[in-house]
């Protein structure tokens, strides 16, 4: 929750937990111009910050043709 709090404050638009048991992971969706603020926010707080971005295309498969 203080991880979560902190991310929201420092810009984030929203949060998404994902993952259950003994671990898992935040999502935080940030605005481009905010990402640092947040990933400092997120460090202060003892999260780890893992670079990611959403891909709008999903994923894409071709098969090859001999």
């Amino acid at each position: 929750e203080r991880i979560d709090s902190a991310a929201l404050s420092a810009g984030a638009h929203f949060t998404r937990v994902c993952g259950a048991g003994g671990g898992g992971v935040i999502a935080v969706f940030v605005p481009p111009e905010k990402r640092l603020a947040v990933s400092n926010a997120i460090l202060e707080h003892g999260g780890m910050p893992l670079d990611a971005e959403v891909d709008v295309n999903g994923l894409q498969c071709f098969q090859e043709r001999p």
